[in-house]
């Protein structure tokens, strides 16, 4: 079943409004390179490829989400790609978005949240 999706809204990062859009290769072509990117400088946007007739069975869109989302929250946390750990930014920021469903589970069975 293909579940509808708002193709734009507002998200809090850290009380900074992002934009956050779902868009096709052809509504914006910088997705011809990526699967989504994050602009924290001047228009704060967030945008994730939208494959027209998926579902996302693999779950990439929602990863992608997850991974353009941490890099904002970064960057919203000082923590933008000066800081001396940057190196090694994506591989950190991509570990977090693939685990992050995971460590929200272990938490919730934890009572930690």
């Amino acid at each position: 079943m293909i579940m509808t999706r708002r193709k734009e809204r507002k998200i809090g990062v850290l009380g900074t409004e992002y934009t956050f859009r779902f868009a096709t290769k052809k509504e914006d072509p910088e997705l011809e390179k990526l699967n989504g990117y994050c602009v924290t400088a001047g228009s704060k946007l967030i945008v994730v490829e939208d494959v027209p007739g998926s579902d996302d069975v693999s779950g990439v869109r929602k990863r992608t989400s997850r991974h353009e989302i941490i890099h904002a929250f970064l960057f919203e946390s000082g923590l933008d790609n000066e800081a001396p750990w940057a190196d090694c930014e994506e591989q950190l920021v991509d570990w977090l978005a693939i685990q992050f469903p995971k460590l929200v589970k272990a938490m919730e069975e934890a009572e930690a949240l």
